[in-house]
């Protein structure tokens, strides 16, 4: 499906903006799934600037974190510099997009990772698709994208009446040049190995 939907973008040849409103949809209408409990739940301790780029996990749970804490600079550092667009958007108008539809009176608590895939022809990907979408949108040579993962975080936040509601997110990440990256977000209908 998550092929599908990126041939549809090509093919359509939407601007960043309705990039940006459909990875929204993606993200809260197919992955908000919430869950409500009153103990006190695990997240993985934040990442940093120093730190975000070194692994797949990292740049996942940066680039959550950056959404829910409007953390800008956190944002740019999981893009490559080649990929401009990100840097072209009003900061304003790219962190409401990403919120749009989401509910205001729950606190963002944290991340914690749950399971990846390597994006790999073995585990039933076009890893050779992928390559092409992350060159094309992202100015990176196919042959410097040594890896792809599908990654699944667990976003927690809390409530008014102090429960905590997590949701599952999916997103795919790439390395090029040993640094890890944030592509996209991804539905939610994969098969994790891990």
């Amino acid at each position: 499906m998550y092929v599908r939907i990126l041939k549809v973008i090509k093919m359509n040849k939407c601007s960043k903006g309705i990039r940006i409103a459909m990875v929204v949809v993606m993200l809260f209408v197919m992955t908000m799934c919430f869950t409500g409990c009153k103990e006190d739940v695990s997240v993985d301790d934040p990442v940093t600037i120093e730190n975000v780029n070194s692994s797949s996990r990292n740049v996942a749970q940066g680039i959550v974190r950056s959404i829910f804490t409007r953390d800008l600079e956190m944002m740019y550092a999981c893009y490559p510099e080649s990929a401009a667009f990100v840097r072209d958007e009003d900061p304003d108008e790219l962190f409401d997009s990403y919120l749009e539809g989401f509910n205001p009176d729950l606190e963002f608590y944290g991340v914690s990772f749950t399971a990846n895939n390597a994006f790999t022809v073995e585990n039933g990907y076009d890893e050779g698709y992928m390559k092409l979408n992350i060159s094309m949108l992202h100015n990176v040579e196919e042959d410097a994208i040594t890896a792809i993962e599908l990654l699944k975080e667990r976003v927690t936040f809390k409530n008014s009446s102090d429960d905590y509601e997590s949701s599952d997110i999916y997103m795919i990440v790439y390395e090029t040049e040993g640094a890890w990256y944030f592509f996209e977000f991804a539905d939610s209908d994969a098969d994790f190995n891990s």
